[in-house]
Parts: C-alpha cells; structure tokens; sequence
C-alpha cells in the first residue's frame, strides 16, 4: 500500500467550558500523532485513557482533555487511495515495540525537502505494517461492529484487484491491507466468494488478455506489461492453460472467424 504525507501538524489548543478538543474524520487518510498530555478519546462513543507520550493512529476520534487547560500534539496525516475505512484508532504504547519506536522516530523526523517527504511516507507504511500485521486484536471496534468491517475489507480487496490487476499482488500483500493474516484472508475470501483472492486476481486478468488479445493490436510482449506478468512465456503459457489456445493463435482465429478490425490502444 502506497501512502503520501498530506500535512505536518502542531497543534497547542487551549480548552474552553471542556467542549470536546479535536474531531478527527478522514475520508482516505489517516493520522499518526503524538499526545504530549495524559487525555481522553472517544471511539464509537467508548471513553478510553490516553497515557501522555502515547501514539495514535486513527482516521477518526474524539479528544477531550478536562483536566488541563492546554492539550499539546504533533503528528502527520497521510492519504491512500486504498483506504476505504480503517478501524477509527489504535493506541500505539507499548514502549520498546518496533512498531511504537518505528513511530516516534517518524514523528521526531524533520519534514523539510522531498527525499524528507518520501522517507516519511516510507517509515510511516512500515509503522502501518507492523502494527496492523501483529496487533489486529487490539483494534478498538465494537464487537457489532466487526461483521460490517469484515465486508467492507472483503469488497475493498476486490475493488483493489479490480482496479489494480497490472499490478504485482501477492497475498500478503492483500493481507497487510486490510490487517489480517495471509491464510485467514484467503479462507474468509473463498468462503464469501467461493474463489481465493489470487485466483480471482488470475480471473480478472484472464478476462482483461482477452480483450487485449482479440479487441487490439497491442504485441503480445507489451500485453504482458499491461497484465503484470513478469514474461511473455509466462503470459503465454497461463493463457493458453485458460483459453485453450496460445495469444496469437487466438488472436489469428477470432480476426479469422470475426473479421474485426484490432482497436488501437495506446501505450501509457
């Protein structure tokens, strides 16, 4: 998953009548900052304990802080194409973890040049990873919650492969998006779409190469590109495996058969 940093941001908010501090809700982003004072959030309408130095990640939250008469925070926002919705907020606090330390140094980086920017963007997908990958039980959702976010994961990954079959997907790859383990991504796929999430991908591929093979004059080898395969043998032999017939034997008899004129496509 691809992330770009959006903002830096430094906020020192002064608390009036204790009204609610900070309502954070972002479509397609998500936020990873620092609380310099012990404060509370609200999440799902559950109140939960923020210990001063603690992480959060999170797309949507509530802070309040009744306490003090200033709430002090750092942190960056960063955006993704690929994120339909996150669970609302993770409380990264477990000093010592890879994860924790991964984000306080992202956290303590200056933010200045492009090789800066894209660092940070680097860190913080590595931040997203570790966390997601060994701290999915911690996701701070109601229990009548999850079954939802479960579909809405499931058609997220489609919607992925869907837009994205060029790409090189792997399963874990899938996995890391949504936060879940490899194989339990894969059984919960097949058992919602009686297909694995790579053999759909190979399905929505196949479909594509054939519309590349029989609808265009594209060459075979940059039919491959566009597909994502790594070489033409390859290409050649899955497609064949599926349709029966090489590339350009079928692309010979449908022109043979139909008489279409190939559309011409251009290379992007």
């Amino acid at each position: 998953m691809d992330f770009q940093l959006r903002s830096v941001v430094s906020y020192d908010m002064v608390v009036r009548e204790k009204k609610h501090l900070f309502d954070l809700s972002l479509r397609r982003q998500i936020a990873i900052f620092e609380v310099m004072d012990a404060l509370e959030i609200s999440v799902f309408s559950k109140t939960v304990q923020v210990k001063a130095g603690a992480v959060l990640l999170a797309n949507k939250i509530r802070l309040q802080n009744y306490d003090k008469p200033v709430l002090k925070m750092r942190g960056i926002i960063f955006g993704s194409d690929l994120l339909e919705r996150l669970p609302s907020c993770h409380i990264l606090s477990e000093n010592g973890s890879k994860h924790y330390d991964l984000a306080v140094s992202l956290l303590n980086r200056t933010v200045e040049s492009r090789e800066d920017i894209e660092i940070a963007e680097r860190d913080f997908l590595e931040v997203y990873s570790s966390y997601y990958q060994t701290n999915l039980a911690n996701m701070m959702r109601p229990e009548t919650d999850r079954e939802d976010s479960v579909k809405r994961n499931l058609v997220m990954i489609c919607k992925y492969i869907q837009n994205n079959y060029e790409k090189p997907i792997t399963l874990q790859f899938l996995a890391d998006m949504v936060g879940y383990n490899p194989v339990y991504l894969c059984n919960l796929f097949s058992k919602v779409f009686n297909v694995s999430p790579l053999k759909y991908l190979q399905q929505i591929r196949v479909d594509k190469a054939q519309e590349y093979v029989t609808k265009t004059d594209l060459p075979i080898s940059e039919i491959t590109t566009k597909l994502g395969y790594s070489s033409s043998t390859q290409f050649s032999a899955m497609y064949k495996k599926k349709v029966g017939k090489s590339p350009t034997e079928h692309r010979n008899q449908f022109r043979s058969n139909k008489g279409d004129l190939p559309l011409s496509i251009q290379s992007t």
